[in-house]
């Protein structure tokens, strides 16, 4: 029998049936509507329940097919997968951008990225600073402040190391803060450099030859500072002043002085707005050892021990 045959009979079994059912449930009798419940109601009730699952059940399976499939191409949330995926990232990794459809896309594409570009740039050449011309004609003194080396002043002045430490007899590149410099107009010849050396070596051994002329307490100077004491033992003329100008007044007497310490040298600081003067005990090492007066107080003679190359150094008078 064809499908269209079949189909004809069937819809007239079913419209036949109804006809019968209807016309027993419109005469209500019990018969009809048991019979209408039993032979109706029910079986075709039951096709229709049925039909209806069967398409709520695959309608479902598409949707989650199609959601899985979806999600296949974005990502695996298991956290296997995820930590091999993470490992496996090289400089193939897809291009991607910020936003998740853009990320979608990329992966589809596979659009990978190639090999990063290595580029040789030149090499740029800084030229060191140029030291600071300052133009002078003449010495200066310069007072060492905190942070400053010898270089930096160097760099400052426009000068080498060598000159300073030629100009200054210094033996190492370590100065304090409160040390006085001589700094030169400009940079030292070999020459010039040669020669202040071989004066700062007469000036060394002249220092072993320290004048130790007795000093009395009958000395012109007033009792109880410092230039009193120092006279009371050795000879000092009365007539150098004060302590910060001892220095230059012992020059101008004829008497040696220097940058090097001496047992028996006078030593000249710039403690006080004065000056201070005390007299040398012993050398050992870096250090002197000093006696002196009103440096605890007025009249007071007491001994300390200090760098003999410190800041408050002036220099030593033999």
């Amino acid at each position: 029998m064809r499908i269209k045959e079949r189909v004809l009979v069937f819809v007239n079994k079913i419209f036949g049936s109804y006809d019968l059912f209807y016309k027993r449930v419109k005469n209500r009798t019990p018969e009809g509507m048991k019979s209408f419940f039993s032979n109706f109601i029910l079986p075709y009730g039951a096709i229709l329940v049925l039909a209806g699952f069967v398409v709520i059940s695959q309608f479902a399976h598409v949707s989650a097919e199609s959601i899985v499939l979806d999600n296949a191409d974005v990502m695996d949330l298991d956290p296997v997968t995820v930590a091999q995926v993470t490992n496996d990232i090289s400089v193939y990794t897809p291009n991607l951008q910020e936003d998740s459809v853009s990320v979608v896309l990329a992966m589809k594409d596979q659009n990978f990225v190639d090999k990063p570009m290595v580029t040789e740039t030149a090499q740029t050449v800084i030229a060191p600073p140029t030291p600071a011309q300052d133009g002078r004609k003449s010495n200066i003194t310069y007072i060492v402040e905190g942070g400053d080396t010898l270089s930096s002043v160097g760099w400052k002045f426009g000068l080498k190391l060598a000159t300073i430490k030629a100009a200054n007899n210094l033996s190492s590149e370590t100065i304090k803060p409160g040390q006085s410099l001589k700094i030169p107009p400009e940079d030292l010849s070999a020459a010039s450099l040669k020669k202040l050396a071989d004066s700062q070596k007469k000036k060394v051994a002249g220092a072993s030859k320290v004048n130790k002329t007795p000093g009395s307490s009958n000395n012109g100077y007033p009792y109880g500072w410092c230039t009193y004491y120092v006279a009371s033992r050795r000879y000092v003329p009365v007539h150098w002043g004060d302590a910060k100008s001892w220095l230059n007044s012992a020059r101008s007497a004829g008497y040696s002085t220097g940058s090097e310490p001496a047992a028996g040298a006078i030593v000249v600081t710039g403690e006080s707005w004065y000056g201070h003067v005390a007299y040398v005990e012993s050398v050992s090492g870096g250090m002197i050892t000093v006696s002196e007066m009103n440096y605890k107080g007025w009249g007071i003679t007491s001994t300390r021990t200090l760098s003999a190359h410190g800041g408050a150094v002036r220099g030593y008078i033999y």
